[in-house]
């Protein structure tokens, strides 16, 4: 069978797991395994999971937050030294995604500031999956802590539709430990969702 035989993809399949945890978060597995995680991934293997109650429960672990309507987990990551979850809307799950990551405080006692080097650059590679037409940075709250958020606002296709849609992202150290927040909303509540979905986050 030549490539232009190959059957086309199944159109139905669910959200294929969510993108795949929306790229493993844009590969932050990857930036973040410059400076550490190579190595580890070799000794053993990466606990990956796409059950929704173990995502919604590593997310939980990471942070509390509260997303109107209720929240369904879709995928989860614990490599020991890094873990992340990917929770959606349970109402709405093309217009909210959240994904929460953490960096050990053993990790970060190594070299926090080259950590939080890389996931700000990863950060800056991140698009959330809007087509983004612009870019800014503002200071935000976040675990009792000023941070300097990336916003991003666009468009995205949800349902064939274009809509308006919107991603925060911030890291920010909290109790030795490197927190990782990417939050994306899309429609025409976009900016209200955000700023409530934030608002309530609380690190532990």
């Amino acid at each position: 069978m030549t490539p232009s035989d190959s059957p086309p993809p199944d159109s139905k399949s669910p959200n294929v797991w969510k993108w795949v945890g929306i790229g493993c978060a844009g590969l932050l597995v990857v930036g973040i395994g410059a400076i550490a995680a190579i190595v580890y991934f070799v000794q053993r293997t990466v606990n990956m999971s796409f059950d929704a109650d173990s995502a919604e429960a590593v997310a939980n672990e990471i942070i509390d937050f509260e997303i109107p309507g209720g929240s369904e987990g879709f995928m989860s990551m614990d490599m020991g030294m890094f873990k992340m979850a990917g929770v959606l809307s349970a109402t709405n799950p093309e217009g909210t995604i959240l994904l929460v990551g953490q960096i050990s405080e053993a990790t970060m006692q190594n070299d926090s500031e080259a950590m939080e080097r890389a996931m700000q650059e990863s950060i800056e590679d991140q698009t959330g999956g809007i087509q983004v037409q612009e870019r800014r940075i503002e200071p935000r709250e976040l675990c009792g802590q000023t941070v300097q958020a990336t916003i991003l606002e666009g468009e995205q296709t949800v349902g064939g539709q274009t809509v308006e849609a919107l991603t925060y992202q911030a890291f920010t150290t909290y109790n030795g430990e490197g927190i990782f927040i990417s939050l994306t909303t899309s429609g025409p509540d976009a900016a209200t969702q955000s700023n409530t979905i934030w608002d309530s986050l609380a690190c532990k």
